[in-house]
């Protein structure tokens, strides 16, 4: 359970050492899990009703608050599912595809 906790508590500290908790820990001191949870989390709720290209365009114009790595990985997996069906998921918003934000009121 101490690596879960972990997780959760790093879950919105940024790459760069910024968001909370405020402490000196940044990079990949952060731990892997929280930094692929940060992530997910700025997807699902920071990219309702954008499309994939959209959100992964957001994101990638706040490249300093996530992993590269991660991101780098994001974008592969949202960039084959496209290419699987070739139509480029234009009616998909991020949040039909990959999370539902009603059964999350409170963000």
């Amino acid at each position: 359970m101490e690596g879960i906790s972990e997780i959760v508590r790093y879950q919105n500290k940024c790459y760069d050492g910024s968001g909370i908790p405020i402490d000196d820990v940044a990079g990949d001191d952060i731990p892997q899990g929280a930094r692929i949870l940060k992530l997910v989390l700025d997807l699902v709720f920071g990219c309702a009703g954008l499309s994939e290209s959209e959100a992964l365009a957001k994101l990638k114009s706040n490249k300093h608050l996530y992993d590269p790595k991660v991101l780098e990985a994001l974008e592969s997996v949202m960039g084959a599912s496209t290419e699987r069906d070739g139509k480029g998921h234009t009616g998909d918003t991020v949040v039909r595809k990959y999370g539902d934000r009603r059964r999350y009121p409170q963000y």
